[in-house]
């Protein structure tokens, strides 16, 4: 499950095969040796970005040949989409838990809605520079893209059942409330890591987007009341 997809989805889209990995490490000793060439690509792509990254360099700080670097990615875009897979990958490791718990259970909203948001603004905040180079250029092919969808769909569709049965809850559109959560998370922890506005940090954005979330999901809805409102209209009163 692609836990990050539906938080900040990716938009640019590549040919398979030509970024599919040449060989896949099966010895532990050359998944370390790719996992040493994917920590090094992190790291300049940190430092230089994505215009400025080249494998001759990722090849020197991993302290490999560009030969050994090859015979597992062909190129530079090969190695941002083995990184994008590794960033779902530990994000599904710190996120899933949480959305389990929402299948075992019914966890108390504000409990549990302050752990998720504090866990993503953590997440995205641990390497802000690569999250966004992963975003913005990660050249996902088309049958990858569709898979993170419905991935994503499937973590929507997980918190809209549990906000149609959680207590204290007042949306009328679980689904609708479910995808304004998590772009909303998203959008707001993507915006901070492209540009981080002054004397403001992640995480007291992170601690008003419980509140802000919360007060969304509990406030009481307005409803149509069957009166006549002297203009041959009915009047709109606010729930109890």
């Amino acid at each position: 499950m692609a836990v990050t997809s539906h938080l900040t989805m990716p938009h640019t889209k590549r040919a398979k095969s030509l970024v599919d990995p040449r060989k896949r490490p099966i010895q532990g000793r050359s998944r370390h040796t790719v996992e040493a060439i994917l920590e090094a690509a992190a790291q300049v792509l940190e430092r230089a970005g994505y215009a400025e990254t080249t494998t001759d360099l990722v090849a020197e700080r991993a302290g490999v040949s560009i030969g050994t670097l090859y015979q597992y990615f062909p190129n530079k875009d090969a190695l941002l989409l083995a990184l994008a897979e590794r960033h779902g990958n530990a994000a599904r490791s710190v996120l899933e838990p949480l959305l389990r718990e929402l299948v075992d259970a019914t966890p108390p909203l504000a409990d549990w809605l302050g752990r998720f948001v504090r866990s993503c603004v953590e997440f995205i905040g641990r390497r802000p520079r690569l999250h966004q180079t992963l975003f913005e250029e990660t050249p996902f092919p088309p049958e990858v893209l569709e898979q993170m969808y419905r991935d994503g769909e499937l973590i929507a569709g997980v918190l809209a059942g549990y906000l149609a049965r959680a207590p204290g809850v007042c949306i009328e559109n679980p689904r609708l409330a479910a995808f304004l959560l998590l772009r909303t998370i998203g959008g707001v922890g993507h915006a901070f890591v492209v540009r981080p506005p002054p004397e403001i940090t992640l995480e007291a954005c992170g601690e008003e987007l419980i509140v802000l979330l919360e007060q969304y999901l509990t406030a009481a809805r307005p409803v149509v009341a069957q009166v006549d409102s002297g203009e041959g209209l009915p009047a709109v009163q606010q729930a109890k």
